[in-house]
This record gives C-alpha cells, structure tokens and sequence, in this order.
C-alpha cells in the first residue's frame, strides 16, 4: 500500500473452518472470480450485509495468496495484528 490513505481503518475479520480444501465454490471479488471452498462461501452468504450497508471483511483465503507459501509463511507473522485491530472477529464452524 502507498499511503496510509490506502489502508482501512474499520474492518471484520472472519475465522472459519476450511472443511474440505475443494473449491467448489466462487465469488466476484474486486471484478475477479475466485474460487472458494463450500464453507466459506456458506459464511460469506450469511454475514453478507443488505444492499444499503458496506462491510470490509479480512478472509485469510481471500486476502493472503494460498499458492505462494512465502507469502502465507510471512503473513501468518501478521494475523494476530489482524485479528487484533478488527472492528470485529467473527468465528463461522459450518
């Protein structure tokens, strides 16, 4: 991120079981499909907000790039800060 402008200031975080690792399942984020595991997208579908609210969500599958291990060995390194500096942490077992 260039700026401190760049970064939110409010977000949730999502902690959830992964279920099978198959990604049967798939989202548009940011105008990009991407495939997801059938828990998540079950999560996804619950805590979406109604059409008139906005929610940032942090999603660890989603936010960290799962086929690059050096980028899931570092960012491991920052999900307490994440965790810690959500608006709110919601926990999703299926």
């Amino acid at each position: 991120m260039a700026s401190g402008e760049d970064r939110l200031t409010e977000y949730d975080a999502l902690s959830y079981t992964w279920g099978t690792e198959d990604k049967t399942e798939t989202i548009l984020c940011n105008g990009v499909e991407l495939p997801i595991t059938a828990n998540l997208f079950q999560a996804l579908r619950m805590l979406r907000p109604s059409a008139k609210e906005r929610r940032y969500l942090w999603v660890d599958a989603i936010c960290i790039n799962q086929a690059d291990e050096s980028e899931k060995s570092d960012q491991v390194w920052n999900m307490l800060h994440i965790y810690q500096t959500a608006r709110k942490v919601m926990a999703w077992l299926g």
